[in-house]
């Protein structure tokens, strides 16, 4: 049965593997991308249906109603219902627009005309495929929205389908059939565009789930039949595991060089960018499997390796030595391992910023686990071996020498040693080895330490090591801004190259007297380097290969031309596919040039170059460029999210980034010589690098707390409880589900409470969160309304006798609006009254594309239909959500004459950092009031309790015959009234047991005495036959009497010492002696006795000690020797004469018990005797009382321990007794 079970598992497993396998190749070899695009063409189809069913409502309201009456119902009622279903629709009304429900692409210059048409367009970064409705001069366009295609991809933009299609992003359009790509025509069969794959086979991290259930099924499947198969298995156990250890070791040597199973090392876990150390350790995923593995290998060497048998005294002081050096190596690995963890991954361990976390955090924590439970668990299986063979001190020193010498051999040769780990091992043996010696099993407490301990170390590990990643992070960072480049202006003046290049304007103005060239210079801040580039100072030179330059500081004279190749070559680097070249200044400003060349068109030998110099200004503020509008690798090296930096040259500050507020000065000389070092000063950590002695580059993070580390600390208890919680429910898996746990009181309360708490927490949290949330919304809200007046204010102050914003005015109003853009820290849009955009202080978001040239629909329906003064909706670009506030902007003569739009975008980040960092803190408050809730409930609970278990303990400890003592309880609550109770039913018992044993005295007495009376009666009886034949032949004087008479007395003198026999036995068993209780070697004294009665013919007498060569008990000595005597002697006398006799006796510990076995191969006890075995003046033998069993059983549980047997007819009988052990 036991082997079949095994073979049950390991066949499921099998089947579970071969499934796995089976499901991977079947995704692997079917083709993803023909069954995606197939069902893309049904959901595009139903697209197109529902698109010429709104159409034709479209149509046949606007000829039933009228199209001015039908457009404010459109506005309200369609908008957000197309919105929601992928689809829009426009209206023009002579090829002007009149209503239109999403402005995301919309442009309101886009002229639809028939000859134009074609299944798809691209529009605005949208790919749309449309049909229209024509009614006289009114068109109604529909587009349903297929895919989404960015200039640029960051965390908002993000080029994708329509959700609709439910496809991945990974196909690109195509206008044209092409060979290798997917065909989506109607229903028809007419050609609409091509999908276009851009990987072979378009398998994403989802097509991995099924295979991974199969396999980790397989392996569930698998351990489970293994941990039966020792459970049941006692031959070659040892032999049996390191078989087992080294399949494990090579199944995991296959999966690396096969890449098995491939599905999952596609998924994210396995991408080396996360993490990768070594050819070992590759990924994430990898480490994850192994630490798996690693544990799996653990827990069954801690289960079922035994050594008893195998090492022998000699070779125990080999194995301490070995045993002790193994796991101290192993948790240096270890240490290695975590170390590489943190240091070679881009992994954030910070989670005291819970909100900046990942699900590699809690993997790379569950790794960490995984590694100390694994150490921990083959240290406890060498102390269980060590502690039965050595003492206590003699581990602690051995112990802590071998740590501390290989500590010393890694500082000298490694350099790099941390203290803290070597006290975690210490204390971790220490309290391990306590237990073992002291308290013989793993308890609730013993758990609650370790995690404790555990917990207050990785603590200090992760936040120890996380700060050297910070600063070796923080190294390369300062030496890249000693050369510092603006990513973003460089990403801007590739863009601002091909406009610059191509605008007549400037050639036109360069051509002016040199007294007009600050023409020039407005015209270019006026329309390219404004908002960002305001951080920027400006400076234009005109010059042709015949112009001269006066440097102003030397008063020296060099040709133009000449001047700046000179700075090309000697210190500049050319930005890819521009005129503009980054100058290393050297002076602590960002600085870039930019040439522009202009032919002379009736002198073709004269060149004419435009000089822009671009140089950063000292210590500038400007409203930031959106991260919307950045590609991601851009926005990921944008330092000032994360850091604070500052340089210095000869001491004074040159320029400053990030929100800590530097000094202006600072001291240059500092006695360091390092070329970095560190500071610690107003809550921030600052690194300052010196490239020259004059030059000093501060970078600055906000520093590790002590609020920090108690909120690690809190996360990674929690996170340590949940693993234990997990471990007992898998552990009780079947009482919970068959309900029955079984859970004592003091668990129901505690479970109870701490549910109530942290129910009441999360309730109390998620409430004020939201009311915080929704106070935060309200505060912007008013913020928004302040900014609105003001920006209207100033605008009134410029243009407010307008009675209409003419095409003329665009650029002096757009000027306006950029100028008022800096100084309100906001974007700022101007619609004009039919919604089309009139001017902007940000038109980058509107050149690229990201939203369309019309205000938002829901907002002119509220502000040009419902007449309301100001409306705030949340809009989104991409995927970013941000607010957006609209008011009508009125004349001098109180009409409507424009709509002036607020959309908050740039800010939008700095507000949802804001609400975050709140979340994160009341996160982290709550945390901690529920560990210190839960801490109280603890003790509140142990102290209700306590006298339960006090009354428990009493009642256990209740016998009669013996004093029990009462229970002192002062409260007069309910439990005192059990105790009064208790305590009144201690009289009762006393009385009630001093009548009972007197009673049972008398008839034990009486019955005792009947069967003396018996025994006495069996040899009087032939006595005084004897004696009256003697006396009849003495006086007959039969010849020969003198014969008769010795053999008379021959048989009294037999029937007398029969009677003393009866007579001692009762009287042993009547008066046993109190005994002396001492501490007494069982194996010691068995060794003597066994040695009495090998003499004895015909039987074998074998004795095992199993290599537990002290077993100490507290017992009366004298007692133990007769209890070992009486049932060796029982043994012996239990084999037949006619048969060899062989008697076992093993002596081991179990569970803290001293365990005697004394196994015979006699008749065995029949099913008769064995009711009677123990009675006293039973016996199955022709001479004797039978009290000899009865004593034993009487003397076994006098010393607190237990007495049983197993017997089968004609095989042996085997006596089995447990005392308490010692040690």
């Amino acid at each position: 049965m036991k082997n079949y079970s095994f073979k049950f598992w390991l066949i499921t497993s099998i089947i579970a593997l071969i499934v796995g396998t089976s499901t991977e190749y079947f995704i692997s070899h079917t083709n993803i991308n023909n069954i995606e695009t197939t069902a893309f063409s049904q959901r595009l189809e139903l697209q197109r249906n529902e698109l010429n069913i709104v159409l034709n409502d479209f149509a046949s309201k606007i000829k039933t109603n009228g199209l001015n009456k039908f457009l404010p119902e459109a506005f309200k009622k369609y908008s957000s219902e197309l919105n929601n279903s992928g689809l829009c629709i426009v209206v023009y009304n002579k090829n002007k627009i009149v209503y239109w429900s999403d402005n995301s692409f919309i442009v309101n210059d886009w002229e639809c005309n028939d000859d134009t048409l074609q299944p798809i367009s691209f529009i605005n970064n949208t790919w749309v495929l449309y049909d229209q409705k024509t009614i006289d001069s009114i068109k109604i366009v529909g587009f349903v929205i297929i895919k989404n295609e960015f200039p640029v991809e960051n965390n908002y933009l993000k080029n994708k389908f329509n959700s609709k299609f439910e496809i991945e992003s990974d196909f690109d359009i195509s206008k044209i059939p092409q060979q290798s790509a997917f065909q989506i025509t109607d229903n028809k069969g007419n050609f609409l565009f091509s999908l276009v794959p851009v990987h072979s086979q378009n398998i994403n991290e989802l097509h991995g789930w099924l295979p991974l259930f199969f396999y980790v099924l397989a392996l569930l499947f698998l351990f489970n039949g293994t941990y039966k198969m020792f459970k049941h298995t006692k031959k070659h156990l040892n032999i049996i595991l390191f078989s087992t250890f080294l399949s494990i070791f090579v199944l995991r040597l296959l999966m690396m060089y096969f890449n098995f199973p491939h599905l999952i090392y596609l998924s994210s876990l396995f991408n080396p960018g996360d993490y990768a150390s070594s050819t070992v350790f590759p990924s994430l995923g990898d480490l994850l499997i192994d630490s798996v593995l690693f544990f799996i290998v653990a827990y069954l060497f801690y289960k079922y390796f035994n050594i008893n048998n195998l090492i022998k005294k000699s070779n125990r002081i080999i194995f301490l030595v070995s045993g002790v050096l193994f796991n101290s190596v192993l948790s240096v690995v270890i240490l290695m391992i975590s170390k590489s963890l943190i240091l070679d991954s881009t992994i954030t361990f910070q989670i005291y910023n819970i909100l900046d976390t990942n699900y590699n955090t809690l993997i790379a924590f569950l790794i960490f686990i995984l590694l100390i439970i694994s150490c921990s668990l083959f240290l406890y299986k060498i102390i269980g071996i060590l502690y039965q063979w050595f003492s206590f001190n003699t581990l602690i020193i051995t112990y802590i020498i071998t740590e501390l010498l290989l500590f010393v051999l890694l500082f000298i040769f490694v350099d790099n040693v941390e203290l803290y780990s070597l006290l975690f091992n210490v204390l971790v043996f220490i309290v391990f080895i306590t237990n073992s010696f002291y308290f013989k099993k793993i308890n609730f407490y013993f758990i609650i330490l370790i995690i404790l301990i555990t917990t207050s170390y990785l603590t200090v590990f992760t936040l120890h090591f996380e700060q050297i990643k910070s600063f070796n992070t923080r190294k390369v960072i300062s030496v890249g801004l000693s050369t510092e480049r603006d990513l973003i202006a460089e990403t801007l003046l590739d863009d601002l190259q091909k406009k610059i290049s191509s605008d007549l304007i400037i050639t036109e103005l360069a051509k002016k007297s040199p007294d007009k060239k600050y023409e020039l210079l407005q015209y270019l801040r006026e329309n390219y380097f404004y908002g960002f580039w305001t951080k920027y100072d400006i400076q234009t030179t005109i010059c042709t290969s015949s112009d001269n330059l006066k440097i102003a500081e030397t008063g020296e004279l060099y040709g133009c031309f000449e001047y700046f190749e000179n700075i090309v070559k000697k210190r500049s680097v050319q930005i890819p596919n521009t005129n503009f070249y980054f100058v290393e200044n050297n002076n602590g400003r960002i600085g870039y040039l930019g040439i522009l060349e202009l032919k002379n068109k009736t002198l073709d030998s004269i060149t004419t170059r435009i000089f822009i110099e671009l140089d950063s200004r000292l210590l500038n503020q400007v409203l930031g460029y959106p991260e919307l509008l950045l590609d991601k690798k851009i926005n990921d090296a944008n330092l000032e999210k994360k850091y604070s930096y500052a340089k210095y040259r000869n001491g004074k500050l040159l320029t400053r980034n990030g929100i800590y507020d530097y000094r202006i000065n600072i001291n240059s000389n500092n006695n360091s010589n390092n070329e970095f070092y560190l500071k610690t000063f107003d809550g921030y950590e600052h690194l300052y690098y010196k490239p020259d002695k004059n030059t000093i580059i501060v970078l600055s993070v906000l520093a590790t707390n002590f609020y920090d580390i108690i909120i690690t600390f809190s996360y990674l208890l929690v996170f340590l409880i949940m693993l234990y919680v997990v471990y007992l429910i898998c552990k009780n898996t079947y009482n919970i589900l068959h309900f029955n746990l079984n859970l004592n009181i003091r668990s129901r309360i505690l479970i109870s409470f701490i549910s109530v708490l942290i129910l009441s927490f999360f309730l109390i949290g998620t409430v004020t969160v939201y009311y915080i949330i929704n106070k935060y919304e309200k505060k912007n809200y008013e913020n928004i309304s302040e900014k609105m007046q003001s920006i209207i204010i100033e605008l009134n102050n410029k243009v407010f006798e307008q009675n209409v914003f003419a095409e003329q005015q665009k650029d002096f109003v757009t000027s306006l609006l950029i100028k008022f853009s800096n100084v309100f820290y906001s974007d700022i849009n101007l619609y004009s009254k039919d919604g089309t955009l009139y001017a902007t202080s940000r038109p980058e978001v509107f050149e690229k594309g990201f939203v369309g040239g019309l205000m938002n629909p829901e907002a002119f329906y509220n502000i040009n239909y419902q007449s309301k003064s100001e409306i705030v909706l949340e809009e989104h670009i991409g995927d970013l959500k941000y607010l957006s506030a609209y008011v009508p902007y009125y004349n001098s003569d109180g009409k409507v004459i424009a709509y002036l739009n607020l959309p908050f975008f740039t800010q939008q980040n700095a507000l949802t950092r804001e609400i975050s960092t709140f979340a994160t803190t009341l996160i982290n408050i709550y945390l901690i009031l529920i560990l210190i809730a839960m801490l109280i409930t603890f003790f509140i609970t142990n102290g209700l309790i306590r006298p339960i278990i006090l009354l428990q303990r009493k009642l256990r400890e209740i016998e009669l015959g013996k004093k029990n003592e009462p229970i002192y309880y002062k409260r007069n609550d309910e439990i005192g009234m059990l105790v009064n109770d208790y305590n009144k039913m201690l009289v009762e018992l006393s009385k009630s047991a001093e009548l009972l044993a007197r009673s049972e005295r008398e008839t034990a007495w009486r019955e005792m005495a009947k069967q003396i009376a018996h025994e006495i009666k069996n040899p009087l009886t032939p006595m005084k036959l004897s004696v009256q034949y003697l006396l009849r032949s003495f006086n007959d004087k039969t010849p020969g009497w003198e014969l008769l008479v010795e053999k008379m007395t021959k048989t009294l003198i037999e029937q007398i010492d029969t009677l003393s026999v009866i007579a001692s036995e009762f009287s042993s068993f009547a008066r046993l002696p109190s005994p002396t209780i001492e501490r007494v070697n069982i194996v010691e004294k068995i060794k003597s006795i066994t040695e009495l009665y090998k003499q004895s013919k015909n039987v074998q007498i074998v004795f095992n000690n199993n290599n537990f060569n002290n077993i100490i008990v507290n017992v009366d000595k004298e007692q133990l020797i007769r209890v070992f005597t009486n049932l060796l002697k029982n043994a012996i006398q239990a084999i037949p004469a006619e048969k060899q006799g062989y008697v076992k006796i093993d002596t081991f510990v179990k569970n803290n018990k001293a365990i005697v076995k004394i196994e015979d191969n006699g008749t065995g006890i029949s099913d008769d005797v064995k009711l009677k075995l123990f009675i006293p003046n039973f016996t199955t033998k022709t001479s004797g009382m039978g009290l000899g069993l009865a004593m034993v059983k009487n003397m076994v549980e006098g010393m607190g321990g237990n007495i049983s047997y197993e017997t089968k007819i004609g095989i042996g009988t085997t006596f089995i007794i447990e005392l308490p052990c010692l040690v």
